[in-house]
């Protein structure tokens, strides 16, 4: 077996990560190809969905306290879109957009709470 994981070049601790899955996991025979690319490449590839493991971190205005920030930018069906949807996994569950949506606009929910 093997796959790619990539991550963004320049961030030491995901660097060392990287090498260290790629270490261990050459112990038991599963080959690794870890590569550390520039950030927009590495969104690039992640945004396409056609990547085997990435290394990736950030909150994307989490927790979502303003208008037009909602779970659904994450896991909606409608954010499944190669290259530029955040539904990277393809999360695909009608009653999970229907909940979002209902929570998203309930009357008298402060966002904070709803957070």
């Amino acid at each position: 077996m093997q796959f790619e994981l990539l991550t963004n070049a320049g961030n030491r601790v995901r660097e060392a990560t990287g090498e260290t899955i790629r270490a261990q996991l050459e112990e038991v025979g599963i080959v690794v190809n870890f590569q550390a690319i520039e950030f927009g490449t590495l969104v690039d590839e992640l945004l396409s969905q056609q990547f085997d493991a990435i290394i990736i971190g950030w909150n994307l205005g989490a927790p979502f306290v303003g208008p037009g920030g909602s779970l659904k930018n994450f896991f909606s069906i409608g954010n499944d879109i190669p290259g530029s949807g955040f539904n990277l996994a393809s999360y695909q569950n009608e009653e999970f957009d229907a909940l979002v949506d209902q929570a998203d606009t309930l009357p008298g929910c402060d966002p904070a709470e709803r957070n």
